[in-house]
C-alpha cells in the first residue's frame, strides 16, 4: 500500500508541476521559432523547429482516416497541443517514434504542437496548419 501511495503522490505531483509550468508560460506556445516544412499538401502542412528537423524520418497524411503520421529517429516522450490563441488544449505522455495526430482534433488554421524527445528536457515546437 505504501508503494501505491508513493507512486500516486509522484504521479499527481508530476501532473501538477507540468500543468503549472506550461499553463503559466503561454509564451512557450506563441514563441517565434525558425520552422522548417516537413510536410505540405492542399489540406494540411506541418512545420517543425529547424533544430530538430533532422530527427524527422517520414511524414504522411491519411485523408481517409484524417490521420497525420510523424516518424522520428528519437523517441517522443511527451506531446502538447495548443489552441490557436496559445492555450494548452491537452498533453499526453506518448513514448513513441510513430506519432499519430487525428486532424479532427484541430481547428482550421495554424495550431502549435510541442514535443519532448528522449535525452532532452527542452520542448520542440511544430506548427500544424489545417487548411
Amino acid at each position: 500500500m505504501r508503494k501505491l501511495n508513493k507512486y500516486l503522490y509522484f504521479l499527481v505531483l508530476g501532473i501538477l508541476l507540468s500543468s503549472f509550468t506550461f499553463n503559466n508560460n503561454p509564451n512557450l506556445a506563441e514563441a517565434d521559432i525558425i520552422m522548417v516544412s516537413v510536410f505540405d499538401s492542399p489540406s494540411l502542412s506541418f512545420k517543425i523547429q529547424k533544430s530538430m528537423s533532422e530527427e524527422v524520418v517520414t511524414t504522411a497524411f491519411h485523408s481517409d482516416r484524417n490521420d497525420f503520421q510523424l516518424s522520428t529517429l528519437k523517441n517522443i516522450r511527451f506531446v502538447q497541443v495548443f489552441s490557436q490563441d496559445g492555450k494548452l488544449e491537452y498533453q499526453l505522455p506518448v513514448e513513441t517514434t510513430e506519432l499519430h495526430l487525428n486532424i479532427n482534433d484541430f481547428e482550421v488554421g495554424v495550431n502549435r504542437v510541442a514535443m519532448m524527445f528522449d535525452h532532452t528536457e527542452e520542448l520542440t515546437f511544430a506548427d500544424l496548419e489545417k487548411k
